[in-house]
C-alpha cells in the first residue's frame, strides 16, 4: 500500500522522515513513554530511532503488516507523536492501533484528533471492520484519548504482554472500534 498523507484543522498524519529522528528520540527516552511502551529497546539509543525511521517503518508498509505515520504540527510539520496500525491483517479486515505523543506536545488534544484521522481512514480506504486497542492496565491517558474517539473497553486481557526492558508479563486492557462508534470531532 502507497502510504497516504492525512490531515485535519490540527495535525498531519505523514511518513516519518529523517528530520524526525531527533524528536522520536526524544519522545521514545521520555519516562512516561517507556512505562507504557513495552515494545521499545531499552536502553534506547539514537540509532533506534533511526532503524525505526529509515528501516522498521517502510518495512511495515512495504509487507503490509504495519502501517506507521508521523503525527506533525499542521503548522510547522513538526513531530509531535507517532501512530500507527500494527498486526494489520486486512484479509480479517482488522487491525491493533498504538500511538505515542511527546512531553513537548502532551495535553494538546493532538492523540484524540490523530487517533480519529487514523480510524477514519482504517475504515474507509482500508476496508477495516474492527480496530483494536491494548494498553497496560492503568494506562488512564492513553484510555482517555481511545474512550473520546470512541473505543468500547471489552475487558482485560492477563499477562498478555512481556515488558522488554523487565520481561514482566503484564495484563492489558483491550477495547476495540467498529465503524459505528467512531465518535465526530
Amino acid at each position: 500500500m502507497e502510504p497516504p498523507t492525512l490531515s485535519d484543522d490540527q495535525l498531519r498524519l505523514r511518513l516519518p522522515n529523517s528530520g524526525d529522528v531527533p524528536a522520536v528520540f526524544t519522545g521514545c527516552t521520555d519516562p512516561t513513554t517507556t512505562r507504557w511502551l513495552s515494545s521499545l529497546p531499552q536502553p534506547y539509543r539514537r540509532e533506534d530511532a533511526e532503524e525505526f525511521v529509515g528501516q522498521i517503518v517502510p518495512s511495515g508498509w512495504d509487507d503490509g503488516t504495519r502501517w506507521t505515520f508521523a503525527v506533525a504540527d499542521l503548522a510547522t510539520d513538526k513531530l509531535v507523536g507517532m501512530i500507527g496500525f500494527a498486526e494489520a491483517r486486512p484479509d480479517l479486515a482488522q487491525a491493533e492501533v498504538g500511538f505515542w505523543v511527546g512531553p513537548w506536545a502532551r495535553r494538546r488534544g493532538y492523540a484524540t484528533a490523530a487517533l480519529r484521522l487514523l480510524c477514519r481512514w482504517g475504515f474507509s480506504a482500508c476496508g477495516l471492520a474492527r480496530i483494536e486497542w491494548l494498553a497496560y492496565v492503568g494506562n488512564q491517558p492513553s484510555w482517555l484519548v481511545a474512550e473520546k474517539v470512541g473505543f468500547v473497553r471489552e475487558g482485560t486481557l492477563r499477562s498478555r504482554v512481556v515488558h522488554r526492558a523487565t520481561g514482566e508479563r503484564r495484563d492489558v486492557w483491550i477495547a476495540s472500534l467498529l465503524p459505528t462508534d467512531l465518535r465526530p470531532s
